[in-house]
């Protein structure tokens, strides 16, 4: 049975957020150290101080579906359209939906917001302070000088900021340990008293499912595939007769497994065709990867190995660490099994999924060169009709999702290139 902190499920995703632009490394939980000082010095309630901090710690995650330039974060272009997007995507997830209104509002400024009818204004306050603290860091990365920040921030006050909260920016700002808590944001994070907010097995699958969303909504080549692995792997999970307190981490490990793959770019991923060396390292490193950004969730000690160990190779020849059979557990050998089937199975945009005949050939062939797991493959071979079944009605209800989130954002925003 699964139980994880949603403070630690936010502070990992908010770094996976973070791979789509290597010159933003850290923005997420930078803006959430500025935000939570804020809260501080404003002795905010904790129930709205900690919803700022992991609004912060998410505020971006809109550039994700809409393939938008991440440059656009550092000059502000188009904001209204990653806010709407980021809104659509959190509040699929319940334990988010209060979230989901922040990121509505997170580039709103102050004089908008006063304008909000009464019952949204309290949500609005909070989406602007949000505002504020990303302006900090995204300004303090341009111009790391005292000076220049300090008059970002006072002429922004009334107009793009709320006045009391861009008084206590101004007054961290003097402090030389604040800049300490930006550079080392991560730290000061896991240092920083949270909330005990557990979450249980079907909170953590639905978080999860919204992330797997996250990470296969960058390209048509992938739009449904962590859900075609989670659905696969657990039906396969379920056949092996292995525990079934576990069926939950194994979904959950199923959905998240290409987490890393934010973190590779995405014509590499959308290449139709065969990668040349250089290339191949660069798609492969997402193993890493994901095995990073996993194990850096307390509760995810299953979820770690079983989800990003899923290219090891039983002949030792796979990736990220070359294990060879007997250090590869039987749910990672399973996982990869289940990817690998969902990607010959399923519809990409250059080919119909194969048939069963072909899927299984080249499963058998991959057994025979020491890739996989053969009583594993024999068991999709038994299983075949009922589990290509479970994978193709999970990816058309996935599809499904993708259709509405682009009709949704496309009826917010008009003029979306989406």
């Amino acid at each position: 049975m699964l139980q994880v902190n949603m403070f630690d499920l936010v502070k990992g995703f908010s770094g996976v957020i973070d791979m789509v632009n290597t010159t933003l490394a850290s923005h997420h939980q930078r803006t959430a150290v500025v935000a939570d000082q804020i809260c501080l010095r404003l002795s905010l309630p904790p129930e709205e101080h900690h919803r700022v901090v992991i609004s912060a710690m998410l505020h971006d995650v809109g550039v994700i579906p809409l393939h938008d330039r991440t440059d656009n974060l550092v000059f502000e272009k188009e904001m209204t359209r990653h806010s709407q997007a980021g809104y659509l995507m959190l509040r699929t997830c319940p334990v988010l939906y209060e979230e989901a209104r922040v990121l509505l509002y997170h580039h709103t400024d102050w004089q908008m917001v006063r304008e909000l009818p009464e019952a949204e204004r309290a949500v609005g306050v909070i989406g602007n302070l949000v505002h504020l603290a990303d302006s900090v860091d995204v300004h303090s990365r341009l111009n790391p000088e005292l000076d220049y920040l300090r008059c970002i921030v006072k002429n922004g006050i009334g107009r793009s900021f709320e006045k009391t909260s861009a008084e206590a920016v101004l007054d961290f700002m003097d402090d030389p340990a604040f800049y300490d808590m930006l550079e080392n944001s991560g730290q000061y994070l896991d240092d920083h008293p949270t909330p005990e907010l557990i979450l249980k097995d079907e909170d953590v699958t639905v978080f999860s499912m919204l992330f797997s969303h996250v990470i296969d909504s960058r390209s048509p080549f992938t739009a449904t595939h962590s859900t075609g692995v989670a659905w696969i792997g657990r039906a396969l999970h379920q056949l092996a007769w292995l525990d079934d307190a576990d069926r939950s981490t194994m979904f959950v490990a199923g959905l998240l497994h290409d987490i890393g793959k934010i973190g590779v770019p995405n014509e590499l991923i959308e290449k139709p065709g065969p990668l040349d060396n250089h290339e191949f390292k660069k798609v492969s490193h997402h193993a890493q990867l994901s095995l990073d950004v996993l194990g850096g969730i307390p509760g995810f000690e299953k979820v770690t190995p079983w989800g990003a160990l899923h290219h090891e190779k039983l002949n030792g020849r796979g990736y990220p660490n070359g294990l060879t059979a007997e250090r590869i557990p039987t749910e990672s050998r399973l996982m990869a099994v289940a990817d690998v089937m969902t990607a010959l199975t399923e519809d990409r945009p250059y080919r119909a999924g194969l048939d069963e005949d072909k899927t299984m050939s080249i499963l058998s062939s991959m057994v025979e060169q020491g890739g996989l797991d053969g009583d594993l493959v024999q068991l999709v071979r038994d299983n075949y009709g009922e589990v290509n079944e479970i994978r193709r009605q999970a990816q058309s209800e996935a599809a499904g999702f993708f259709r509405n989130l682009t009709d949704d954002i496309k009826l917010r925003c008009p003029d979306s290139r989406f």
